[in-house]
């Protein structure tokens, strides 16, 4: 139900974000989550199985907001699954 949404607390924020697709990064938007680096001040909570959770973070949607401008003719063909 939230398979493609991961739920991160950085600092004092907590949003639930877009996952990124492949990488290094837990989000969408660049956050790494539960990165064993010391420096990182992110984990990554627990979201309900129960119903689906809104996606509340502003970058996550700037990103997909962004992306809504563009069509499957704007790549190529290859790239396209």
């Amino acid at each position: 139900m939230n398979e493609d949404r991961v739920k991160v607390r950085s600092g004092e924020e907590t949003f639930v974000h877009m996952m990124h697709t492949n990488g290094n990064y837990a989000t969408l938007c660049g956050l790494d989550g539960d990165d064993p680096d010391g420096s990182v001040d992110q984990e990554t909570l627990p979201l309900p199985i129960t119903h689906t959770v809104p996606i509340d973070c502003p970058d996550c949607k700037d990103i997909y907001c962004l992306c809504l401008e563009y069509n499957r003719t704007d790549f190529v063909k290859t790239t396209l699954t």
